[in-house]
């Protein structure tokens, strides 16, 4: 397949004049001017190393950016000359990196090719070491040269495909390897996060404890769960939903470089950007394990989101292990019970949300990735298909708890309910009208 890279450029960052673009290479009508301000991780003088992934505007094309930094750790040296600051003249920072356009993939999933960027990290990460480590700059320059010259958009290269089971399982750094982790971490408040994507919302996820790299992984790993299904846009296309308009990952961006298009999931290391409400929608805590709106309000997993996670997470860590307790990001349970006693009441005919969902059974290694990623498009499937069902011209979609039960959620639960009625003006600009005898009675409380 052809080569994607458009650009590769190399980011200095030095403690007398600050950031510094030293070289740029590209195709025509492509240019690095700018990402000497997005190569480097916020505070770098305290990061030995780290990866970030970013987008940027090259003459208005969207192109996918990911720059691998280093330092020698030098900061912490004695001046010389006897003085009681830091030895600058010791101190190295570089990020080299790359970027490519995802228009010029040859495959029709434009998410997929966001991920092959990455198959470069291990290349660049010896590259930019030279620079740190090295004194002769210049034969490490040369070094660079050739790696551009050799993967730049146009040439004759073999690589693996990035979404493969065999790619995943042929290096143990991949985008998607960190599901497994993010859905451990998260409990039954990914469902929320999954949930708010499909709203096409503007969402960010930051933490102190990890780096920008992991962070960024975590983007993909949620732009992936939350895509629509091939087999699927066809039928919403067809419905008169609005399909082109889906969330993006925008991955790791400051306070001077926001997202250049809106529906995106992001994440950053820029405090400030957490005060600036009017840049976002929501924010996913990893440390404090929540998810917060612009307006200051708390979001919680749904008692039926805890129940879907209780059944899943034995299967994908251990079948023997005990799902963690995650009950305190859950909402009351009042609803939950109702709905149990819906079911007892009416002899099992109303099904559990969960029922109809994908088994895990004798799934290992890198499989379990590529199932946990089917039982989320699998869930999308199931929730869109119902709601094609019951759109017609009316510009109103008649609901009952039945039909929210059919899309995998709790027909009982007034914040489930708000949700399908933001999805439907999302996607189709239609208003829900809830009936039925019980329709009322997820309102109580």
């Amino acid at each position: 397949m052809a080569a994607q890279v458009v650009a590769c450029f190399l980011v200095r960052f030095d403690v007398h004049v600050g950031y510094e673009l030293v070289w740029q290479d590209s195709v025509d009508k492509y240019f690095a001017d700018g990402v000497e301000f997005k190569a480097l991780p916020s505070g770098l003088h305290s990061v030995p190393s780290d990866t970030v992934v970013f987008t940027h505007d090259c003459n208005g094309k969207k192109c996918y950016g990911l720059a691998v930094f280093h330092q020698n750790n030098a900061l912490g040296s004695v001046d010389p000359n006897g003085g009681s600051g830091v030895d600058r003249s010791q101190v190295k920072m570089y990020s080299l990196g790359i970027l490519i356009d995802p228009e010029e993939s040859n495959t029709a999933w434009k998410l997929q090719a966001t991920s092959k960027i990455w198959n470069y990290r291990s290349e660049l990460t010896e590259l930019v070491k030279s620079f740190v480590y090295d004194v002769d700059e210049k034969s490490a320059l040369e070094n660079v040269k050739s790696f551009f010259k050799k993967n730049k958009l146009g040439n004759s290269v073999t690589k693996i495909d990035a979404a493969s089971p065999n790619a995943i399982s042929n290096s143990s750094d991949h985008m998607i390897d960190s599901l497994i982790n993010l859905y451990s971490r998260m409990g039954p408040l990914i469902y929320k996060l999954w949930r708010l994507c499909l709203l096409r919302k503007r969402i960010l996820i930051v933490s102190n404890d990890d780096t920008v790299g992991d962070l960024c992984k975590f983007v993909y790993c949620m732009s992936v769960i939350s895509s629509i299904p091939v087999e699927l846009k066809p039928k919403l296309y067809h419905s008169g939903a609005r399909v082109d308009e889906v969330s993006k990952p925008a991955f790791n961006f400051g306070i001077s470089d926001p997202p250049h298009f809106s529906n995106w999931i992001a994440t950053t290391k820029d405090e400030i950007i957490l005060q600036k409400t009017g840049m976002w929608d929501y924010v996913v805590d990893l440390n404090e394990l929540g998810i917060t709106g612009s307006d200051g309000t708390k979001y919680w997993a749904t008692p039926t989101d805890l129940e879907r996670f209780k059944l899943v997470y034995p299967k994908l860590v251990d079948s023997h292990a005990e799902a963690p307790d995650f009950s305190r990001i859950c909402e009351n349970s009042w609803e939950f019970i109702w709905s149990s006693l819906k079911w007892w009441a009416s002899a099992g005919e109303v099904s559990q949300p969960f029922d109809l969902e994908f088994e895990f059974d004798d799934v290992t290694g890198v499989m379990t990735i590529v199932v946990l990623m089917g039982y989320f498009q699998k869930m999308t499937t199931r929730i869109f298909s119902v709601l094609i069902g019951a759109i017609n011209d009316d510009e109103m979609v008649t609901l009952d708890a039945q039909d929210l039960i059919e899309m995998g959620l709790d027909g009982y639960n007034e914040s489930d309910w708000q949700w399908v009625e933001q999805l439907v003006e999302t996607w189709w600009g239609f208003k829900v009208k809830r009936v039925g005898i019980l329709s009322d009675l997820c309102c109580w409380g």
